[in-house]
């Protein structure tokens, strides 16, 4: 699964997650920094350990600076680099890719 947190409110992005049964979360921003209240790292990762659900952070997975620049699109999941990613993954699993969106406030 992948989800976006662009205009979600914390505890919404939770709850999505949480209802959709995640139990991990892959962190692949590059640098897990946001102005957004509580999707910093640290903030982040509290949250989700509240939540009973882990957090790990993979900043190689991250897209570089300029591919961050061209992309600013992150709640839709086909202009954002987590696809690609989750495509990856997925064809190595042998599955299949669900985007989870959590709404907007």
């Amino acid at each position: 699964m992948t989800i976006g947190y662009e205009g979600a409110a914390l505890e919404d992005f939770l709850a999505a997650l949480t209802e959709a049964g995640v139990r991990r979360l892959l962190d692949i921003r590059e640098l897990p920094n946001s102005r957004r209240r509580g999707f910093s790292k640290s903030a982040l990762s509290a949250a989700l350990r509240e939540a009973g659900i882990e957090y790990f952070h993979e900043r190689a997975l991250g897209s570089p600076p300029e591919m961050r620049q061209r992309l600013r699109a992150e709640r839709n999941p086909a202009e954002c680099h987590r696809s690609v990613v989750a495509a990856a993954l997925a064809l190595r699993a042998k599955c299949t890719v669900r985007h989870l969106m959590a709404p907007v406030r």
